[in-house]
């Protein structure tokens, strides 16, 4: 079950690199800096700094993941 949930992943984000994603932005007003998306973001294109979540546009390969975790939808 852990390895077709990783080869689903490594698809999904294959695919989303290759689609030219949707890139992600965090609204600082509504994030909290709790870190949730920067543990689930697989190029570290997500970090905390001076409390906020912020998405490097230029690693961010548009997965979504950091999205969907987000508690305070603060990342769009």
């Amino acid at each position: 079950m852990r390895l077709r949930w990783g080869l689903l992943l490594l698809v999904c984000l294959t695919a989303a690199a290759a689609m030219g994603a949707t890139r992600y932005w965090v609204e600082p007003v509504r994030c909290s800096g709790c870190g949730d998306c920067t543990r689930v973001c697989p190029t570290g294109a997500v970090t905390v700094e001076d409390g906020k979540s912020w998405i490097d546009p230029e690693i961010c390969i548009g997965c979504g993941l950091c999205q969907r975790v987000c508690t305070y939808d603060a990342i769009h």
